[in-house]
């Protein structure tokens, strides 16, 4: 740096941290917000502590640059306006305490996500979410919930457990789409479960077959009910156990509900 004289950095700007200090539960309160400001958007979201967990977005058309939960924050459902989310939504750590954190925000999302639930930390997203060609990862250890209507190009389930409540569809839209459980690592295990009234679905065009357990992953669908639609356009088979490594490990748990194959082939790699 050159020169001289004095930097003086105004306080007041929101770094967009959540602290429920206002007066009701509105995002638009700015009192609700460190510095005690609304924060000016696009901008990322950090909800911590446990006031106010329960509250809305009365702001238009506003872009969140990422969602975070603090670690140590109490069980926070966030409601109201529809959002775009450019980043990531997850935690910054991993809770003390099993922790579900729920946000029911309809959501636009524009680049691809990683969800990482870590071992005590759960994520429902109940909102519907709506995505340009985008791809739905989730790693580590804990549960995501999708209850919405939510639509992926590709879709990546590599840690933990994802339950599906509402309606997703992985629409593949080339070459380049896979939908892959446990994908070729040891370290990567995935559970996807199909509750009653729910509807998993695989339509498009995909570079791969889709599978359950890949190459040394571990995958397991355990379906209790609603239904799971296969019907891609270039793909003829899903396979359950894909691999020539002898970690691979794959089930499929049929205790309700309807797999419509539609007329293509379940195979046992």
């Amino acid at each position: 740096t050159t020169g001289g004289g004095t930097l003086q950095v105004a306080s007041g700007i929101s770094t967009g941290i959540w602290d429920g200090g206002g007066a009701d539960n509105n995002w638009s309160t700015g009192g609700n917000w460190d510095q005690d400001s609304v924060p000016v958007f696009p901008i990322g979201l950090t909800f911590a502590g446990s006031t106010r967990l329960a509250n809305n977005n009365d702001l238009s058309s506003i872009t969140a640059s990422s969602i975070t939960f603090d670690a140590a924050a109490g069980a926070f459902v966030l409601g109201g306006n529809d959002i775009t989310l450019s980043g990531n939504i997850g935690f910054n750590g991993n809770p003390a305490v099993p922790t579900t954190q729920t946000v029911n925000l309809n959501m636009t999302w524009n680049a691809d996500k990683t969800i990482d639930t870590p071992t005590n930390g759960n994520l429902t997203l109940g909102g519907n979410i709506t995505t340009a060609a985008n791809t739905l990862t989730k790693v580590d250890a804990g549960t995501l919930t999708l209850g919405g209507v939510d639509g992926f190009s590709s879709y990546y389930l590599n840690g933990g457990t994802n339950i599906i409540t509402g309606t997703t569809t992985i629409n593949g839209t080339d070459s380049g789409s896979y939908c892959y459980l446990g994908n070729s690592s040891a370290a990567y295990n995935g559970t996807l479960v199909i509750q009653p009234g729910a509807a998993f679905n695989i339509t498009g065009n995909f570079g791969d077959a889709a599978v359950i357990g890949r190459n040394g992953g571990s995958g397991t669908v355990i379906q209790n009910g609603g239904t799971f639609t296969f019907n891609p356009a270039n793909q003829t088979a899903m396979i359950i156990g894909a691999t020539g490594d002898s970690a691979t490990r794959a089930e499929y748990d049929m205790n309700g509900g309807l797999l419509d194959m539609s007329g293509y082939t379940l195979a046992v790699g």
